[in-house]
């Protein structure tokens, strides 16, 4: 003991002297709360700011060197793991028997999110690119730590001294974060202590207050740290809750004698249960920032309360994550978690006893974040957020421009697309942020596009909708090559680059990069150099090539369009399709485009290809919630096409395998394939008619409101059994339009009669669409339809089990049906078939257990 305590003094006996040192060399007094800090830890991490102060000398160096790894995107590189170093890649060796690596860490790889590890490099070369290999040596598990601050409080103070020479020597710096140092206020200092303040190394930027005093930042930190450690020990027990009702799970479907087989167990070999959480099973979630948790969550879906039960819940800033984002993607975890689980925003917050579960008071950092954002939660002491709170907050989480926000109302207060629809489409990042105002802003239905109510069936509007989906995905691909190149080739996952981020204006994007880039995809032998203060003014104009008689003069008033607009920007550019490189007038276009300063763009793939990734993202959309589509105004061209055109190989095939196609999808043969082959070969129908002069002709622009006289829509659905609901873009001779001209009104027939012998094709017009919102005075409405069901069944006696899941059954459906939520079929006992519950519950309402037949109200949709 005596020897150790001599050991104790010895070490506070040189770090005074080091403080001492660091006094003299600052020419300044530290704080003495501050000086015990420094004599007891040296330094630390606390509330992730690495807090600097005396730097501890390791007796003997470890081997290899510390990276912090990433995910690495496996489309662009072969490593699951990748790092930087010395301004190179580093990608973590996966060989499976590699002798430099340590086997027994490898291991734990398997349940690695990212974050430091020790390892040993070794450089290779491929082609022009240098990069090195990382053989694994060691593997630092870590909850809420950073490494050891690198530096102390003397190399800090003196590196803020020389980027900010303006500022007086009373600020002394003991972190830094980016661009900004954690500093002592020394002038304000009290000598026990002194205020912390939050330095910016750009002049140009305010000082922030952080808090009154260091001690109450440490003691600030504690408490997190304390409720963090509580939160995660919820979680765990949570976990192993659910870990242990699927071992006996798997037990009983195995056979309890073969333990053996029980593969969720089997930690040696990483190999995982074949078993999957159910809906009322605990789901842990664990929200990290490099290796820091910020953000912890566990929950179920209550099937007695029909409400998403939280139990765990822990969100904190950290000084390198922008501030409430913790807090603010945890809730659109839960949101979302509620709306797919259970059909509403329904949370109720509780704790397990001994006695059961119970509710508690909603946590006060969530109430304080609401209030922020202009929310209150009326049932906080019961620890309950209702539907219509949960909606309004989820609603300002989403960061909305005032007119995208405004059309997002309206079309909740007509029933076209419900709120919280649209925000779990945005949560889900199936559209991104900037892709959704967009759309919200100028698409004529944003639901048909956002929700992927246009499907394919809908030959005008689906069209329709995927050419504005198209003309917001090429801006945000434009975004993502800047990025890729910024990171000399690498994915944006695998490497920190420059923040690179587009602002939706009115029809147009502003692109905005905080370091110089080449602006890609310039069709001309330019090279556009464009500087961190400058910005790019971008219209997305992407649209099946025409021929030049009708395309050059559109094009032209693109240009106008883009060189007119008073938005003030450094460059102004077109976007356009990779097929206008063939365009027979592109080198007139070029010299108009230069004489109004306007560069053209042209994207590096095929049209398409975007159209598919465009139709994925609606049908994506749409598995959410399949909502029913909005006929609108729509300007289309009308084409003739010759009689004998019908003949040539093009549309020949194109039109028999629409015909096909169509086929397939009424009779529900994989129709996801089917909807997509048979919007291809329309569209190379309409690409051959706007291509080819010597076949077809324009004859009309025709402008169709949908009404109740004549429906455009109906009319030119072919007739048959085979084809019933599907809406053709063409019209084949004879037959097909003598069909068609039977059921338009006398006033169209001069516009729409084609000269004998010929077809028709019609086109929607590319972004000519209205865009405002037209047909919403017929309001979609929900009416209570009386439909009697009689049970011819003969039900036995019910046993006091069947009672109770009985009149559960019956809660859970009169609560859908008064509030006109969706029912949550899977979440019913597995082993009783949907059909037996309702009849059940139909069977048992009224009548005890006797009455054979019940009358319900059902909401649907008019």
């Amino acid at each position: 003991m005596k020897g150790e305590n001599k050991m104790e003094n010895s070490e506070k006996v040189k770090r005074e002297k080091e403080i001492v040192r660091f006094e003299l060399k600052l020419e300044t007094e530290l704080p003495s709360f501050y000086r015990q800090f420094l004599l007891e830890q040296g330094s630390a991490v606390i509330a992730g700011y690495p807090i600097f102060g005396l730097v501890k000398k390791k007796a003997e160096e470890e081997k290899g060197t510390t990276l912090f790894f990433r995910k690495g995107d496996l489309n662009r590189g072969s490593f699951d793991w990748v790092a930087e170093y010395e301004g190179r890649i580093v990608g973590l060796c996966n060989r499976p028997n590699c002798g430099l690596c340590d086997m027994e860490q490898r291991k734990k790889l398997m349940s690695f999110q990212g974050g430091e590890l020790r390892v040993e490099l070794q450089s290779y070369q491929k082609g022009s690119k240098k990069f090195y290999i990382a053989h694994l040596v060691s593997f630092p598990e870590k909850e809420l730590i950073l490494n050891e601050p690198k530096i102390s409080v003397l190399e800090a103070t003196q590196l803020l001294r020389d980027k900010r020479p303006d500022l007086p020597h009373d600020f002394l710096a003991i972190s830094f974060s980016g661009e900004r140092a954690l500093c002592f206020d020394l002038a304000r200092s009290s000598g026990d202590d002194a205020p912390l303040v939050d330095v910016p190394l750009d002049k140009e930027e305010e000082i922030l207050p952080v808090a009154d005093s260091f001690k109450e930042f440490v003691e600030r930190h504690n408490s997190f740290e304390k409720d963090f450690r509580r939160e995660l020990g919820r979680l765990r027990r949570r976990k192993s809750e659910v870990e242990k009702k699927m071992e006996m799970e798997e037990k009983m479907k195995r056979g309890i004698d073969r333990k053996v087989k029980i593969r969720r167990l089997d930690k040696k070999n990483g190999v995982k249960s074949t078993l999957h959480s159910r809906p009322k099973d605990w789901h842990p979630r664990i929200v990290r920032f490099h290796d820091n948790t910020v953000a912890l969550t566990a929950y179920r879906y209550n099937d007695r309360h029909h409400k998403l039960e939280v139990d765990a819940f822990f969100a904190h800033d950290h000084p390198l994550y922008i501030p409430g984002d913790p807090m603010r993607g945890l809730m659109i975890i839960l949101f979302s978690e509620a709306l797919v689980l259970g059909g509403s925003l329904d949370l109720v917050f509780t704790r397990g006893t001994k006695g059961g579960r119970f509710e508690i008071p909603l946590p006060k950092s969530l109430i304080r974040f609401a209030e922020e954002r202009g929310v209150e939660f009326s049932r906080k002491k019961d620890g309950e957020i209702i539907h219509e709170e949960g909606l309004e907050l989820w609603w300002t989480l989403l960061e909305l421009t005032p007119k995208a926000e405004e059309r997002g109302v309206r079309l909740d207060k007509y029933g076209y697309l419900p709120k919280e629809n649209l925000a779990l489409i945005l949560s889900s990042g199936i559209w991104t942020r900037e892709e959704t105002i967009w759309l919200l802003e100028n698409s004529p239905r944003p639901e048909g596009i956002l929700a992927g109510a246009d499907t394919p069936k809908k030959r005008f509007y689906n069209m329709e909708s995927v050419t504005y989906g198209v003309a917001a995905l090429l801006v945000s691909r434009l975004q993502r090559k800047i990025m890729v190149e910024l990171a000399e080739g690498f994915g944006p996952e695998e490497r920190m680059v420059a923040e690179c981020v587009i602002e939706p204006i009115g029809k147009f994007h502003i692109l905005k990069c905080d370091e110089e880039f080449e602006l890609p995809w310039v069709y001309s032998k330019r090279n556009v150099k464009v500087k961190p203060e400058e910005s790019i003014l971008i219209l997305s104009r992407p649209k099946v090539v025409a021929r030049p008689s009708i395309d050059f003069d559109w094009l032209v008033n693109q240009i106008e369009l883009v060189s007119s607009t008073e938005i003030d920007a450094s460059f102004r550019c077109l976007l356009l399709g990779m097929e206008y490189r063939d365009f027979p007038r592109m080198d007139e276009l070029l010299q108009v485009a230069k004489e109004k300063d306007v560069l053209i763009l042209l994207a590096p793939r095929r049209l398409d290809h975007y159209q598919q990734e465009v139709l994925q993202k609606m049908r994506k959309a749409g598995n959410l919630k399949r909502l029913p589509p909005r006929e609108g105004p729509i300007n289309l061209w009308v084409f003739s096409v010759k009689a004998d055109c019908w003949d040539s190989p093009v549309l020949k095939r194109s039109t028999r395998d629409a015909d096909t196609f169509a086929r397939w999808i009424n009779k529900g043969v994989d129709v996801k394939r089917a909807e997509y082959e048979f919007f291809l070969n329309c569209s190379v129908v309409e690409r051959e008619v706007l291509q080819n002069e010597e076949c077809a002709s324009p004859m009309v622009k025709f402008y169709y409101e949908s009404g109740d006289d004549f429906n455009i829509a109906e009319a030119l659905k072919l007739w048959g059994k085979l084809y019933k609901g599907i809406m053709f873009p063409f019209l084949r001779p004879k037959k097909e339009v003598e069909s068609f001209l039977k059921e338009i009104p006398m006033r169209f027939l001069s516009n729409l009669r084609p000269p004998k012998g010929k077809g028709l094709v019609f086109i929607p017009e590319p972004y000519g669409a209205i865009v405002e919102d037209v047909g919403f005075e017929k309001k979609r409405k929900w009416v209570s339809l009386k439909t009697v069901i009689d049970s011819e069944v003969e039900l036995p006696e019910p046993s006091d089990f069947k009672r109770r899941r009985a009149s559960d059954f019956a809660y859970q459906i009169n609560e859908c049906l008064k509030e006109g939520k969706p029912l949550p079929v899977s979440y019913l006992t597995p082993h009783l078939f949907f059909p037996e519950v309702i009849r059940e519950y139909l069977y048992y309402r009224e009548k005890g257990y006797s009455s054979k037949s019940s009358k319900v109200v059902v909401k649907r949709d008019s």
